[in-house]
């Protein structure tokens, strides 16, 4: 057993408890630095992680932009350069208001409603290759497309005719909309309220962002506030071999 040698003297009995104090400050000090140094390990850490996401090594997502092409059809189909917006919920005069407000501020890319004959694609003797093969790249039963094209304007090809509302073109859109849903089908890097091409493109654009928050009668009822008309349209699309 070890034995404690205990100072006698006045002065050794003081160095003894110098000595004590000493090594009870010397711990105190050195858990403290301990303390410090694992905080500061941990703030360098977290410093650390966005700079290694950043590298080469960081996850990617997915590009989420599809382009849309037509394998059989003569007429190709460029990508949309413009984001899809709805306004999903509001009622008719919320969308009169909004609509006012959009039509009378600047925007990019404004809708040319002069008819460019020349730069159109020929008009086909009948539509419906066309509307059979946009439908399904929209989510949409091509006989409603069609059945819209006949409500809005008989069928009609490239044309500026407008109504008393202000509705323009083949499907007769009005401006304000055509700029969030407008669609360039011929690929020539002008998406044209006039164009037929562009305006049933764009009126399956239309109806099939309209599926994703409702039901085909009421998206079909947001592209024309009448319910009379949606039946119209329904007994048409059946007509011509819509099931639903």
């Amino acid at each position: 057993m070890k034995r404690l040698s205990i100072p006698t003297g006045k002065i050794e009995i003081e160095l003894y408890r110098r000595k004590v104090l000493a090594k009870s400050h010397l711990k105190t000090y050195v858990k403290k630095y301990r303390e410090l140094a694992r905080v500061a390990a941990v703030s360098a850490f977290l410093v650390l992680i966005p700079s290694l996401s950043t590298g080469a090594n960081a996850t990617r997502f997915p590009d989420t932009q599809q382009r849309l092409s037509f394998t059989e059809s003569p007429y190709p189909v460029a990508i949309a350069q413009q984001s899809v917006s709805i306004t999903l919920g509001e009622s008719y005069a919320q969308q009169k208001e909004r609509e006012a407000r959009e039509a009378a501020r600047p925007r990019r890319g404004t809708v040319s409603v002069s008819l460019r004959t020349a730069a159109y694609p020929p008009c086909p003797i009948s539509f419906r290759p066309f509307y059979q093969e946009v439908g399904p790249r929209f989510g949409v039963p091509w006989q409603v497309i069609e059945a819209i094209h006949q409500m809005e304007s008989g069928k009609s090809c490239h044309t500026a005719r407008r109504s008393s509302a202000g509705a323009t073109g083949p499907m007769q859109f009005l401006p304000s909309t055509w700029r969030h849903y407008q669609w360039d089908c011929t690929g020539d890097g002008v998406s044209d309220i006039t164009n037929a091409y562009d305006a049933i493109c764009t009126g399956a654009h239309y109806i099939g962002t309209g599926l994703t928050g409702y039901s085909l009668e009421r998206s079909i009822y947001s592209y024309n506030h009448s319910w009379s008309y949606v039946n119209e349209v329904l007994r048409i699309a059946r007509e011509i071999g819509y099931e639903g």
